[in-house]
């Protein structure tokens, strides 16, 4: 763990101590009306995307907040702190989001949220939200922040913590743990038990973001290590849902292929897989081994229970609210926060050595 270089420039009493930009300023820079800028803010629907986006640089650029939020801001006293989440579908981020509540809420701050749904540029609205809304410190979670993101509020003052994801060359807050370490520890697992057939199932390509590529770079890193021959067809793209998981591993099956183990790059993936051996008739793990990613309470609880990675969620919330709290306090945080996960055993991978 390494000491943020210059981390003052977080603390309350400098980050006023420009002249704040005004809408004049974003309109003069974007080279458009202040009535464009203001629809840009209020109605985006009603601009041109070419005009939007460069309002949106400019806002960014500047670090421009509505005057409404500038009071608050300045004299830091709104006691709530903002979190952007891509999904609350993911159970781990849920788990996250109320260890960093209860974090914080012990120091008398609010916690607000705002979903993304994995869109960027929502992203950045709600961020610029949250500043208008004149909020003391935002959680991120999400392998892909856009670095967009990090400037704005870098610009504008509002201190902030990445979480997630790992940023060794980055000067920004970074809490999260090794993805692709992990699903090359799981593979691992795997191909030790004496498994030579193994097919993994990741998020297709509307899926695809940071997070699965390192996932799938995991994989291959495991299936080079124990010298599996490696081909194209042993990574099968699915979109992120049981159902889905659950129809790609039947037609697998029903096509002739037939893998003595499949790992998924998540416990959503693993659980249709696993409702895919029942409905074939394949029992888990005589017939067939399967593991998950996560860490999911649920997937102890299913009629087999699934070997899966835990991601530290609850410890990245924690330390995501910590840090915060720092450096609301003007104390030097940390830069960088690794954490583990940690392989929980279910009982869904036979042995056949």
């Amino acid at each position: 763990m390494t000491n943020i270089n210059g981390s003052e420039k977080f603390k309350k009493g400098q980050k006023i101590a420009r002249k704040r930009p005004t809408i004049n300023d974003v309109a003069k820079l974007a080279n458009v009306s202040t009535a464009t800028v203001s629809r840009s803010l209020s109605k985006p629907k009603l601009v041109r995307p070419e005009l939007r986006k460069r309002v949106e640089a400019s806002i960014i650029e500047l670090g421009y907040v509505l005057d409404g939020a500038a009071k608050t801001l300045k004299t830091h006293q709104s006691q709530t702190i903002g979190v952007i989440v891509p999904t609350l579908e993911i159970g781990s981020y849920a788990s996250a989001i109320q260890a960093f509540e209860k974090t914080v809420s012990a120091k008398k701050y609010t916690t607000i949220l705002g979903v993304s749904d994995f869109d960027a540029d929502k992203e950045l609205q709600l961020a610029c939200n949250f500043a208008e809304k004149g909020v003391d410190g935002i959680m991120l979670i999400g392998m892909d922040i856009d670095d967009r993101l990090n400037y704005f509020l870098e610009k504008v003052g509002i201190p902030h913590v990445n979480s997630w994801h790992l940023r060794h060359d980055s000067k920004y807050h970074w809490i999260g743990f090794d993805n692709r370490a992990a699903i090359q520890a799981i593979t691992g697992y795997v191909l030790q038990h004496g498994h030579q057939d193994v097919v993994f199932f990741v998020g297709g390509a509307e899926h695809a973001n940071a997070r699965t590529e390192l996932r799938r770079q995991g994989f291959m890193d495991a299936i080079t290590e124990h010298n599996v021959a490696f081909t194209e067809d042993l990574i099968l793209e699915v979109p992120y849902n049981s159902e889905a998981a659950q129809l790609e591993f039947c037609k697998l099956w029903s096509f002739g292929k037939r893998p003595t183990a499949v790992v998924c790059a998540n416990d959503i993936l693993a659980i249709g897989v696993l409702r895919a051996c029942k409905q074939i008739g394949l029992r888990v793990p005589d017939d067939i081994s399967v593991t998950g990613f996560d860490g999911l309470d649920i997937m102890a609880d299913l009629w087999t229970p699934i070997t899966t990675m835990a991601v530290p969620a609850k410890r990245i919330g924690e330390e995501a609210g910590n840090c915060l709290l720092n450096v609301l306090m003007d104390k030097e945080p940390v830069a960088l926060t690794e954490l583990h996960c940690t392989l929980i055993e279910g009982g869904s991978v036979k042995s056949l050595i």
